[in-house]
Formats: structure tokens, C-alpha cells, sequence
């Protein structure tokens, strides 16, 4: 509590900082948050969704109006009443949401779009051992003013790059829109990895990131997703997957997770 003290003094006197700069967690189990753990997780989702409330507010960032009212609860709570209960996002969540809300990247006319931050279940909101909610992905379907929609793939392509550049250090596992989306299928109009089956959604088609790189379809996507994956050596991306139509997914894994 004294770092965190320290820590906001000094915001509120100098002004932003970096994102090493932000109070770190102190936890000896990442996947079983305590009591102590979730109030600690409480300051830092706090802080990191005030920045996204002011980016809200700045129309710098847009989401649904539930997403909206979680934004604000979390800003000012430090969690939001999901499920019946509390929900945080997990600290490589936060260190991935506040690296893209902050970039200069942004403005009103080229936001930052949320499709689905929180949902029960799976990676977007998990139960933990002391029945609080945490999350750990991130649906975008828009960024820097990009749409992604496999309606517009090389506007999803540009999207697509600019987040690659403002992932923080971290792990993730990366979700690619697909043409067709849900049950459907439509293989002739594959531009990032293919999908012949159902089967083969949600799914690394290799299971290692450089080999799913190269079965992106269209040259181009596949010269700059590889080129924005080199250049970034803060982020760790273990695989892409195939997964929806409108919407770039990435989970923010913990600690010695692989999904």
C-alpha cells in the first residue's frame, strides 16, 4: 500500500508515466487471488480504467453502454458487480488496456473500439477459488479508427498492426477474424489463417506462433503481421488462431500459462 501511495504522489505531482512505472502486484500465485490479492488488484484495475474513463469521455474510446457502465464502476471501485459478484481484470490484462488506451495514436475521428471485455466464462471471466471474477481477454473491433471486419480485411490488417505495436511486455494468445463468423464457413474469402472446419476454429492451426505466421493467406498480411510480431520484442505471442468476423480477440496470459 505504501508503493501504491508513493506511486499516485508522485502521478498527480510529474504528471503520465511509463507502464514500468505503474504499481506492480506482489503475489506468490498469480491463479489464486487472496483477499489481500484482489484489494490490491482493486488500485491497479482502478487506476487503469480511469484512464479509459477519460478516454471515453474524450471519445477517444468507444464501447456498448454496459461496457460503458463497467468502465465507470471499475474507475471508481476498482471492480464492477458481474455475475454476483466482483469482476477484475487480471494485472496482464490491465498492463494490455492501458498500453493501448494511452497511445498518441488515438484520437476522436481514429478511436479505440471495445466489442467484449467481460463475460462469464472461459477467457473473458473465470471464477476463482475465492468466487471473484477474473478476466483476461479483450474482444477490439476497432483501433486507431481501423474497423475490423472481415467486410474491410485490409482496414482489419492495419488495425491489426497497430495494436501488435502497442502490446506491452507480456504473453498472449492472439484470436484472428475469420470470414463467415459463428457456424458459418466461407473458405474462398480466407485472407488471415484458413478455416476448412468448424474444428479448426478458436485454434492454433500449429500450435507454435511462426508456424501459424505462415499460413496466412494473404502475402501482405503475412509480410506485416510477421514484420509487427519481429519488431515488438516486448510481447510474447505464443499463437494466432482463426475466431469471429468482426473483432481482433487476445487473452493476456498469467504467469506460466499457455492459454
Amino acid at each position: 500500500m505504501k508503493k501504491l501511495n508513493i506511486f499516485l504522489t508522485s502521478f498527480f505531482i510529474f504528471g503520465a508515466v511509463s507502464l514500468t512505472d505503474i504499481p506492480q502486484l506482489e503475489t506468490k500465485n498469480a491463479h489464486a487471488y487472496s483477499i489481500s490479492i484482489s484489494e490490491d488488484l482493486g488500485y491497479y484495475n482502478k487506476y487503469v480504467f480511469q484512464k479509459m474513463r477519460d478516454a471515453m469521455y474524450q471519445g477517444k474510446l468507444k464501447a456498448p453502454d454496459y461496457i460503458k457502465s463497467n468502465i465507470i464502476e471499475l474507475s471508481e471501485k476498482g471492480y464492477c458487480s458481474f455475475s454476483g459478484t466482483k469482476a477484475y481484470a487480471s494485472k496482464p490484462l490491465l498492463d494490455l488496456l492501458y498500453s493501448l488506451v494511452i497511445s498518441k495514436q488515438l484520437t476522436k475521428d481514429k478511436p479505440f473500439s471495445i466489442l467484449s471485455l467481460f463475460r462469464r466464462g472461459r477467457n473473458h471471466g473465470a471464477f476463482e477459488s475465492n468466487g471473484i471474477i477474473i478476466g483476461r481477454s479483450i474482444d477490439i473491433d476497432i483501433y486507431s479508427g481501423h474497423r475490423i471486419h472481415m467486410n474491410t480485411p485490409y482496414d482489419s490488417l492495419k488495425a491489426i498492426i497497430k495494436v501488435i505495436n502497442n502490446m506491452p511486455e507480456g504473453r498472449y494468445n492472439v484470436g484472428l477474424p475469420r470470414p463467415g463468423g459463428g457456424n458459418s464457413l466461407d473458405p474462398s474469402k480466407d485472407f488471415f489463417l484458413p478455416v476448412n472446419s468448424l474444428r479448426q476454429n478458436e485454434r492454433s492451426p500449429t500450435g507454435t506462433l511462426m508456424g501459424d505466421l505462415k499460413l496466412i493467406k494473404n502475402n501482405e498480411a503475412r509480410e506485416l503481421i510477421s514484420m509487427a510480431v519481429n519488431r515488438n520484442k516486448r510481447a510474447q505471442i505464443l499463437y494466432m488462431m482463426p475466431d469471429a468476423v468482426d473483432h481482433l480477440h487476445i487473452k493476456a496470459l498469467d504467469d506460466g500459462k499457455l492459454y
